[in-house]
């Protein structure tokens, strides 16, 4: 349901129906096709010579070859991407949120046509619903985990929720998933929020990219490890708490920057009660975003710290790759439990490749990108700086 809403297709007929697409302005100043008052426009556009002047595009890819250069008419028509009007629809909510605050952007959204209002008996009522859960209260130091919260929660339900593995079904049903999903809506809204304001001058793609530091589950399920969230987890699963352990003595007895070929694959529950407990947290205290953001700083400040931040090192391999119109392929092959990754670049006078092993493909190529990012960086110095 949130995917359809929030499709560029839907943003796209709701900007349609509100006639935004009159004000977008996508072209550069040309002025062999500037008309200044006074001088009357040569292509004369009507009804009759519409479809003439203005063919429609074969695509509608931003990228696509085919579609060519309007040309300026004397109505000033030309053609807009359907992905570029969405895009403004985005922008648009982000320029409220910024001017007018969460309301605003609210009232945006009503506007517009996306019904985004909420009543405060229903979250009420979920907070209220949450205490059929303190049945449980017996498999789980809430005292212990609000001290580790430096938070007092009114509505305790709501804290044993957030640690409900889905795999306990011993007490009529439900589980954190719910929680996780509103925790990392928040999470993803506050941090993108932080990281507009505090570096004013960053392109999108460096945002995204210090984004993708902060919140990701690898980055999570490390908090959860240092607040050792992981000890109050209430579950039914026979191998979920030998995965837990295996994974959090990898984590204390060693480097991970030094043992990434035999890092074990960590269990995405670990993230998910990060996101859980800042969902839980932000229910009870009545959506206060301001609090949320302090706890939640409060978590995640080992992992934002940027000083030693670098790019995905897939993404720095394939731009890297396409700088110099070199062609990157990672092969991957599965034996038992463990992948073997080949990453291979090839080029006009170069070529490149590594294998490495992980038990996670993702890292297995993260792992091989970056060992052959370093044979790429090394050669390109030999190039310009011979011994």
């Amino acid at each position: 349901m949130r995917s359809k809403t929030v499709s560029n297709s839907n943003l796209y007929e709701l900007a349609i129906k509100k006639n935004l697409q009159v004000y977008i302005r996508d072209q550069l100043f040309d002025p062999s096709q500037f008309y200044a008052l006074g001088r009357p426009c040569s292509v004369i556009c009507n009804e009759e010579t519409q479809s003439k002047i203005h063919s429609r595009p074969k695509s509608d890819q931003p990228d696509s070859s085919e579609v060519e250069v309007d040309v300026r008419c004397s109505r000033g028509h030309h053609w807009l991407f359907k992905k570029t009007i969405a895009d403004v629809v985005e922008a648009l909510v982000g320029a409220f949120v910024i001017d007018s605050g969460f309301k605003g952007a609210v009232s945006f959204l009503r506007w517009i046509g996306i019904d985004a209002d909420y009543d405060v008996s229903q979250v009420d009522a979920i907070c209220i619903q949450s205490k059929r859960y303190l049945q449980l209260n017996d498999l789980i130091d809430l005292a212990s985990l609000e001290k580790t919260l430096d938070y007092k929660f009114v509505h305790k339900g709501l804290l044993v929720q957030a640690f409900l593995h889905p795999s306990y079904n011993k007490h009529g049903g439900g589980c954190y998933q719910r929680l996780e999903y509103l925790g990392d809506a928040v999470l993803d809204y506050l941090i993108i929020s932080y990281l507009y304001s505090v570096y004013p001058n960053m392109k999108p793609g460096q945002i995204t990219d210090l984004r993708s530091l902060c919140v990701n589950n690898k980055a999570f399920a490390d908090v959860s490890i240092s607040r050792s969230f992981h000890k109050f987890i209430i579950n039914d699963s026979n191998s979920l708490p030998k995965a837990v352990e295996k994974y959090v003595k990898f984590r204390e007895v060693s480097n991970p920057e030094e043992c990434m070929q035999d890092e074990p694959k960590f269990p995405k529950v670990l993230g998910d009660l990060m996101e859980s407990c800042i969902g839980a947290v932000y229910l009870d205290t009545g959506f206060d975003l301001k609090y949320v953001w302090r706890m939640m700083h409060s978590l995640l400040e080992p992992v934002m710290r940027f000083s030693s931040f670098q790019i995905s090192p897939v993404r720095e391999l394939k731009e890297l790759c396409q700088c110099h119109k070199w062609k990157v392929e990672f092969n991957t092959t599965k034996v038992g439990n463990i992948f073997s990754v080949e990453a291979v670049v090839t080029g006009k006078n170069i070529s490149a490749a590594t294998c490495v092993a992980n038990h996670s493909q993702k890292d297995g190529i993260r792992n091989a990108a970056q060992e052959v990012c370093m044979r790429l960086k090394t050669l390109l110095m030999r190039f310009w700086y011979p011994l």
